[in-house]
């Protein structure tokens, strides 16, 4: 066999392209296994390139788990050696479904007899039982020259010194998260040593958790005068702390290569940040812990260059509609704006003059507008007219979650075909107080039904899913038939 094998087949380059290029026909990349020693070699490669339950393989065929890792070295320490070789991306996350999981954080000790000297990114996951699992001392083992991501998603027993550490071994790390840790030591200053010190960083995300002493304003003036960051994630900001912007910036730059930042911060404090940010693309405020929010809007919407807002209220506040006008004409760019996206119902901003005239205006100036989530407290503000507003306006929408509410009759008597070109998902919060429990009075419900819902299937052609909130039986009976629709059709990915 190997007598009659092209010449091109004898390059190392030649047969990791053709594996690649049918990566992901089933079997294929397990096949070349069992080809010869080149294919084989090539092939383990890229099955070994990631290893993880939170290992997302793009190319399309099954990776090991830690496990398998685990239990290879276990027989063969040579074996699992050569395949920890090939591994540059390792994450742990846990095995197995709600509540019969298993923690891939309890194979470190096992793990601590291989090296891992082309490991790119590593990150550490899992509930709470993998804290102390995921203790400082267990993670710096992966803690390799090559590193350049470094997430620690939970964590325990974080002291100055394992930054320290952590800073001289990977000197070229380019994304560090340090999200929920306990039991831990670190101070100010090893923070702020950190911070200083890792020149090549370019996203920080460094909410601490439970770090017992807090967010202070020395940690927050490292981040700011971080010469490299494009991605900050930092817990909620003090008006008070903006002062020192102010006093500082004019020798030397705030955040001067800032793109995405998540934070809390008040609307008067996000007025004050704008300038120091002016390249800014991606925005997300977390303002459950905060005072209520009436006016952040008009403060986002001096950040120009947004491609992405994401706003989670706090209880008690508000949007009021010329704010929302004010961020459409101030971001042209936005292509996803988000109000509580994530949120349950008692985060729901109020809604001060918003009309569907307001929604109107709005979407005048969102015409690039891809995703759009605008859940308030209540539905009966907005009309079917808001949905046809939007869908003349931004011909881009892609997903759309609204609060409002309307008659199945009105907006099928106004609902023309292919009105949403793109729309592929649409969630509606209706007013569950003010519902018809039927849609006509002529006995011909599952009839009036199946027209409605192909009525509003070619309103937006695309559609592959509909959610409503706040239905009854009657809405819940269309919904199901619009799904069925849309189940039956071939939808674009």
């Amino acid at each position: 066999m190997h007598l009659n094998m092209h010449r091109a087949l004898l390059l190392p380059e030649i047969v990791a392209a053709i594996l690649r290029s049918e990566a992901a026909t089933p079997g294929f990349i397990h096949t070349c296994l069992f080809i010869n020693r080149l294919f084989s070699l090539e092939a383990t490669r890229m099955l070994w390139k990631g290893c993880g339950d939170r290992y997302t393989n793009r190319e399309g065929f099954v990776t090991p788990y830690v496990r398998h890792l685990v239990h290879i070295t276990q027989r063969d320490p040579n074996r699992g050696q050569s395949y920890a070789n090939c591994i540059q991306e390792l994450q742990f996350g846990h095995e197995g479904a709600s509540r019969n999981f298993a923690e891939e954080a309890r194979y470190h000790k096992d793990l601590a007899v291989l090296q891992f000297p082309n490991l790119l990114k590593v990150g550490f996951y899992g509930f709470e039982d993998a804290m102390p699992m995921n203790s400082g001392p267990a993670v710096l083992h992966y803690a390799q020259p090559l590193v350049t991501e470094f997430v620690l998603g939970n964590a325990s027993q974080i002291s100055d010194s394992f930054l320290d550490t952590l800073g001289v071994r990977c000197t070229t790390l380019k994304r560090f998260d340090l999200d929920d840790i306990t039991e831990s030591s670190l101070t100010e200053d090893g923070v702020v040593r950190f911070i200083d010190n890792a020149h090549s960083l370019t996203a920080l995300d460094i909410r601490l958790g439970r770090k017992s002493s807090g967010w202070t304003l020395n940690e927050f003036k490292a981040t700011a005068k971080h010469l490299n960051l494009e991605l900050l994630t930092i817990p909620d900001i003090p008006d008070d702390w903006l002062d020192f912007l102010r006093r500082d910036s004019p020798i030397q730059p705030s955040f001067p290569k800032m793109l995405h930042f998540t934070t809390g911060t008040s609307d008067q404090a996000l007025q004050l940040l704008a300038p120091y940010m002016p390249t800014l693309e991606s925005l997300e405020l977390k303002l459950q812990n905060l005072s209520p929010s009436h006016h952040i809007l008009a403060s986002a919407s001096l950040f120009t260059h947004l491609k992405s807002l994401e706003v989670n209220f706090g209880p008690n506040s508000s949007i009021e509609a010329n704010d929302l006008v004010l961020l459409a004409k101030g971001c042209p760019q936005l292509i996803e704006f988000s109000v509580c996206k994530f949120e349950d119902e008692n985060h729901r901003p109020s809604g001060r003059g918003i009309t569907d005239n307001a929604i109107e205006e709005m979407a005048q100036h969102m015409q690039n507008i891809a995703k759009l989530y605008l859940a308030f407290d209540r539905s009966n503000m907005l009309s079917w007219q808001s949905i046809l507003s939007l869908a003349r306006k931004c011909r881009n929408l892609r997903l759309l979650r609204l609060s409002c509410n309307f008659t199945w009759k009105e907006a099928m008597d106004n609902a023309q075909a292919n009105a949403f070109p793109e729309l592929r998902s649409l969630t509606l919060y209706l007013d569950e107080a003010n519902r018809l429990s039927h849609l006509t009075d002529d006995g011909r419900e599952e009839e009036t039904i199946e027209a409605f819902a192909a009525k509003f299937t070619a309103f937006a052609p695309q559609l592959g899913s509909i959610y409503l909130e706040g239905k009854n039986t009657t809405d819940e009976a269309l919904a199901d038939a619009i799904d069925v629709i849309c189940s039956s059709r071939s939808i674009p990915g």
